[in-house]
């Protein structure tokens, strides 16, 4: 006996019809209202069955079928059909707990096929960025702690090289006792190499450095001041005025003023006896010397109200401040 085909009657195709339009109406508001991976997984079950619905509309409104015989319709299809709003059916009906476990997985694959998408474009700053939130927001720790190995395995060398040169740069600057220029190369630095040992150690290698060159600078100014070359502990001493605290310049201080008080009577005794003898250019020479490094001493003065004297007689430009 022959099996009758399954009659595709208006009810059909206004149940269909009514699923479709109720699945497209409920993906939409899980996407914008409760929860956007729910939603999604719902517009995945409207562009399924949609291609069915318009499949029947299509045959009942086909001229093949407009005679007295109703239209048939394949029962694979039919049970497709079924089976699709039956899935609908089961997810909207899961607990909330079980949507939440359905969202955290879901949320885990698309951090970890983004992971993989920033490594094979070379974004590794921004890979490692995501793998925090894998490892710190899902507790996915090992996970991610295989992700960065990939990525140091990978880049490693590169970036050892341009570390390397980095650092040669920050050298320069401490060569160069451009202490606070180096100090923020350094910061700099830490920042594009975090995870490095040596970028790590930068700062400390700047102070390091700062350091030992203000020792040598207080070694040489005892040297210069038990040796009476004024000049050189005077030098050495506005040096030391940018390394020294407060407290680290108190027993200093005595001993600088008897250096200034020294340099500054020698220089006025050089000064006059340069003017005695007629040595204009020496006498301008330390004329400009008293004014600039002693402007507000009372020698000072005196020497400005003769400068201008001196340096036409000596054929020097400029004017006493």
């Amino acid at each position: 006996m022959s099996q009758r085909p399954t009659t595709i009657t208006p009810a059909w195709i206004a149940l269909a019809v009514i699923l479709y339009l109720g699945a497209a109406g409920t993906a939409t508001f899980l996407a914008v209202k409760v929860n956007p991976s729910m939603g999604l997984l719902g517009l995945i079950i409207v562009l399924t069955t949609a291609p069915i619905t318009a499949a029947l509309l299509s045959r009942r409104g086909h001229p093949s079928n407009q005679s007295n015989e109703p239209a048939a319709e394949s029962p694979a299809n039919v049970e497709h059909l079924s089976t699709q709003v039956s899935k609908l059916v089961q997810q909207l009906s899961l607990p909330e707990e079980s949507r939440r476990v359905t969202d955290r997985h879901f949320a885990r694959d698309v951090l970890r096929r983004a992971i993989e998408e920033e490594i094979a474009a070379g974004q590794y700053e921004a890979a490692i960025a995501l793998i925090e939130r894998l490892g710190v927001d899902h507790g996915l720790l090992q996970e991610a702690e295989t992700f960065r190995r990939r990525i140091e395995d990978v880049r490693s060398p590169a970036r050892d090289a341009d570390l390397q040169v980095e650092i040669q740069q920050l050298d320069e600057l401490i060569g160069a006792k451009r202490w606070d220029v180096a100090f923020a190369d350094a910061g700099r630095i830490l920042r594009l190499y975090p995870e490095s040992p040596k970028a790590q150690r930068l700062q400390e290698r700047v102070e390091q450095a700062r350091s030992a060159h203000k020792a040598e600078l207080l070694r040489a100014f005892e040297a210069a001041t038990e040796e009476g070359r004024l000049d050189d502990a005077m030098s050495t001493l506005k040096q030391l005025d940018e390394f020294l605290t407060e407290v680290e310049a108190e027993p200093l201080r005595e001993t600088a003023r008897s250096i200034i008080a020294r340099t500054r009577e020698s220089l006025g005794a050089e000064f006059r006896h340069a003017v005695q003898e007629r040595r204009w250019a020496d006498a301008a020479d330390l004329g400009t010397r008293i004014v600039e490094e002693f402007p507000n001493t009372r020698m000072a003065a005196e020497v400005r109200e003769v400068l201008d004297g001196i340096r036409e007689r000596a054929g020097t430009p400029g004017s006493a401040s």
